[in-house]
Order: C-alpha cells, then structure tokens, then sequence
C-alpha cells in the first residue's frame, strides 16, 4: 500500500515535530538548534531532548502547550511565515539513484522508516542578544510546574546528540539532504527569514 503524502501546512489539525533553527544576524555561518525537555521526561529524571511538537490549524498557525509556552515563558515570536514542510520537499524530489551513504540515501531510507512523521523547519535570524536571551534561560534551570525546559544547541553539537533518538536524526537528515542540494537555502531566501 502506497504512503499517503504528509499533510501540508494549511491543513486542519497537522501534528509534526518542528525544528526550530535560529542563526545569528552577525555570523551568518553559526546555528543553534532548540530542543525541549518535557515534564513528562523532567518527571522520570530522564535527559530526554526533542523537538517541540505542534498542532497546525487551516490557515497554517500552529499551536498546543508546546507552542504556547516558547511563545509566553520564553518569549519566542514564532511566527507562520518561515514554515517549510521538510518532508513535502524530500518526498517530492523522489531520487531515483542514491549514493550509498550520502544524504540522499539516509534521507530516504528515514523517510520511509518513519511514514507518519512530519518535520517542519523554522529558521530565522535574530539579534544576537536574543539568541543570547534564550541560551541564558537554557542553562539547566529547572522550569516550574508544567513548564518545559529548553535547550540551545550549536548545530556541531546537535548533530553529536541527534544520533541517540530517532526524531531528531530523521529531522537532521532531511535538513541535510536539502542543503545539500541547495533547495532549503532558495527557500529560505525567497521567505527572508529576518536577515
């Protein structure tokens, strides 16, 4: 039975892991990934990083608790604009030959590992004081209550971790094989994430 295509942005109650990455106005090379902690995991006494998870209405907002508290404790102006599907896009350019062990075959092999998972990139550029802001309130400080926690990563740093949980090496290898063929990047500038 074929794979039903991922739902796009725009489509009524969308779930998808969002993979938020934000790049300093000054350096234009430097990445910071954001993960959260869950209470969930906080609760078990568990290091468990993922990516913040949404719920996409009809005209392409997203929102849940996740959403809702990156927006009002840690004052993250997450906007709808610079939404890209990533898995449309992987799914739509249907290599027909993969090198073996490029990204295009680690991308597709995920893709068809993990048929039901949508990840969509938010990529901005921001003052680096703000970057700075957010890495502050990432240091290890326990959140309250239901909060979750964040966590700001170097994007080297990232790509150390990403290997232990299969969510985010599914969403670094579709990022990657992307770039690699320099579609994100068109995109992101036709979009003007805020550089």
């Amino acid at each position: 039975m074929p794979t039903k295509p991922p739902p796009t942005v725009g489509r009524a109650t969308v779930n998808a892991n969002l993979m938020i990455v934000l790049r300093p106005k000054d350096n234009s090379i430097e990445r910071y990934v954001l993960l959260i902690e869950s209470p969930q995991a906080r609760a078990r006494n568990e290091p468990y990083l993922e990516f913040p998870k949404g719920v996409f209405d009809a005209s392409g907002n997203f929102g849940g608790p996740m959403m809702d508290n990156l927006r009002q404790e840690h004052r993250l102006n997450l906007t709808k604009e610079p939404l890209i599907n990533l898995t449309a896009l992987v799914q739509k350019m249907q290599p027909l030959t993969c090198e073996p062990g490029s990204y295009d075959e680690r991308a597709v092999r995920s893709i068809r590992a993990n048929p039901n998972t949508t990840v969509l990139l938010w990529e901005r550029y921001l003052d680096r004081k703000e970057i700075e802001s957010l890495r502050g309130s990432s240091g290890g400080r326990r959140a309250p209550g239901g909060a979750i926690n964040i966590r700001m990563l170097e994007y080297r740093d990232f790509t150390e971790i990403m290997t232990r949980k299969v969510e985010l090496r599914h969403g670094w290898e579709i990022y990657e094989l992307l770039h690699s063929h320099h579609i994100l990047q068109q995109l992101l500038h036709e979009k003007s994430i805020g550089n």
